[in-house]
């Protein structure tokens, strides 16, 4: 499962466990309520219908989550509702978004795959790509993000 961003500098594809890390990391350590477009993206998974954002207010809270991308992997926070997700263990409880170290709920999710060592491993091209898709943004212009 994939997320795929349209805006005004371009496209790119993500797989959605890269973005979803990055969220529960930015609820974990930033506050989410602080990053309603970042925080959107949800809406485009599962096959529901794309979910348009602001380009610039998402530019915004990605340059403020980029602070995360050197965290060492041993902080990597997960969602119950992650790692729900990837132990293949779904349940109705499991749209809990309160957060824990990986490290303390199991470890990084093998779905990750490889040996990260920071943050930016895990999910550094998701921010940086976005970054570079928002590159220049007007008022009016948004990222389209659709699950593919």
């Amino acid at each position: 499962m994939s997320l795929h961003f349209k805006g005004p500098g371009g496209a790119t594809e993500h797989r959605w466990i890269a973005w979803a890390l990055l969220r529960d990391c930015v609820q974990h350590y930033l506050g989410g309520e602080r990053f309603p477009e970042l925080l959107r993206v949800t809406e485009a998974l599962g096959g529901r219908t794309g979910v348009t954002l602001g380009a610039r207010a998402l530019r915004a809270e990605l340059e403020a989550a980029a602070a995360l991308l050197d965290k060492p992997i041993g902080e990597l926070a997960i969602s119950e509702r992650t790692r729900a997700v990837t132990s293949l263990a779904w349940s109705p409880g499991a749209m809990a978004t309160q957060t824990q170290l990986a490290s303390m709920s199991g470890g990084l999710p093998d779905i990750v795959g490889g040996a990260p060592q920071t943050l930016r491993d895990v999910f550094g091209p998701v921010v940086l790509e976005l970054l570079r898709i928002t590159d220049g943004a007007d008022e009016r212009a948004t990222v389209v993000v659709v699950d593919g």
